[in-house]
C-alpha cells in the first residue's frame, strides 16, 4: 500500500514539474511570432477493451486534467507535449467492471489546417490533426475514490492520434477542444486477456484554455 502511495504521489509530482516548466518558459520562450503555446485542460476519459467495446459510451466515462505544451515548427505542423492524469473504467450493475487511475504522457507531432493554404495562419479556428507516441501507467490508487479500483498496475507504451481545434478569443487567448487516441502495448488492465477488443485503447476529450506567448 505504501508503494502504491508513493507511485501517486511521484505522478503528482511530474504533473506538478511539467506545469512549472510551462510556466517558467514564458519568461524566456517568447518571440514575435508566438511560437509557443501553452494549455489546461479538463476532460473525460473513454475507455475501450475486452469489457466494453464502444467508444463514446457515457458509461465508461471517468473525469481527466491535463496540461500541453505546443511549439511552432513552420506554417504546416507544430510539435506538443501532453499529459493527462484522471480516472477510467467500466462499470456494471451485473457483470465484471474495473476501475483504475490512468497517467498518460505522450509527444506528437501536429499538422494544422490553418497553414495559409486550406485557412488563413491568422484565422481565429485553427483546427489540426496529429500522431504521437508515449506512456500509459495505470494505478490502483488515486485521488478519485468514487470508484473501487481494480486494475492491474503496470506501465505501456502509447501510441496516439487524434484531432482537436482551438478558436482565438483574443490575440493570446483561446478555447481549445481535442481528442486523444490512445493504443496501448497491454491487454490486462480491465482483468481480461485477448476475449474481445483488442489490446487496452482508450480516448480522452478534453476542454480547456490555450495561451499563446508573444
Amino acid at each position: 500500500m505504501l508503494d502504491n502511495y508513493k507511485t501517486m504521489k511521484m505522478k503528482i509530482g511530474i504533473l506538478s514539474l511539467f506545469a512549472i516548466l510551462l510556466i517558467s518558459g514564458s519568461s524566456y520562450g517568447q518571440t514575435a511570432d508566438q511560437r509557443i503555446g501553452i494549455g489546461a485542460h479538463l476532460g473525460i476519459s473513454d475507455y475501450y477493451g475486452d469489457l466494453n467495446t464502444q467508444f463514446f459510451n457515457i458509461g465508461t466515462a471517468r473525469n481527466q486534467g491535463g496540461i500541453t505544451l505546443s511549439y511552432y515548427l513552420n506554417s504546416m505542423f507544430d510539435v506538443a507535449a501532453s499529459c493527462t492524469y484522471g480516472g477510467i473504467g467500466f462499470n456494471q450493475t451485473q457483470g465484471p467492471s474495473f476501475s483504475a487511475n490512468l497517467f498518460q504522457a505522450n509527444a506528437q507531432l501536429r499538422f494544422k489546417f490553418a497553414n495559409g493554404m486550406m485557412l488563413s495562419e491568422s484565422s481565429k479556428i485553427q483546427p489540426f490533426v496529429f500522431v504521437g507516441a508515449g506512456i500509459a501507467d495505470w494505478a490502483s490508487v488515486g485521488l478519485n475514490d468514487k470508484y473501487a479500483k481494480a486494475t492491474v498496475p503496470q506501465t505501456d507504451l502509447l501510441w496516439s492520434g487524434g484531432l482537436g481545434a482551438t478558436y482565438l478569443l483574443l490575440d493570446n487567448w483561446g478555447i481549445n477542444y481535442t481528442l486523444l487516441y490512445g493504443y496501448t502495448n497491454g491487454d490486462s488492465k480491465d482483468g481480461y486477456s485477448g476475449f474481445s477488443g483488442g489490446h487496452d485503447q482508450f480516448m480522452i476529450h478534453q476542454l480547456g484554455i490555450v495561451y499563446l506567448i508573444g
